[in-house]
């Protein structure tokens, strides 16, 4: 996202997704739409996923990022191999918001590639 390129994170970490998650979001870019944008609900959080990043927001403030995901590394040697990226923080509490985050993500991909 254009966006994300424009803002300087507080911090950038190397990461490494689990492979079920980045795979369901793979699949769901793929079946449902890119760009494909989620709300993250019990969060007030948004998440935009495209195939190259995934950048997530407040939902009362679009133009600001909260966190974002790229560089995925997308040579693995198999399906069930972690996928390793950059995690960008661009608010101080981010990084303690990315497990559920994540784990919240994981679940609204389920139930998206589900219906």
């Amino acid at each position: 996202m254009n966006l994300m390129r424009d803002m300087t994170p507080i911090r950038s970490i190397p990461h490494t997704l689990e492979a079920a998650l980045y795979n369901r979001a793979r699949l769901a870019l793929l079946r449902i739409g890119n760009p494909l944008e989620l709300e993250l609900e019990g969060l007030a959080i948004d998440i935009v996923l495209e195939n190259t990043c995934w950048v997530g927001y407040h939902s009362h403030q679009t133009s600001l990022p909260l966190i974002a995901w790229d560089g995925f590394d997308t040579g693995r040697s198999a399906l069930d191999a972690p996928v390793s990226c950059t995690v960008h923080l661009y608010h101080h509490h981010s990084w303690l918001l990315m497990p559920r985050i994540l784990l919240t993500l994981e679940k609204v991909l389920r139930l998206q590639l589900a219906s």
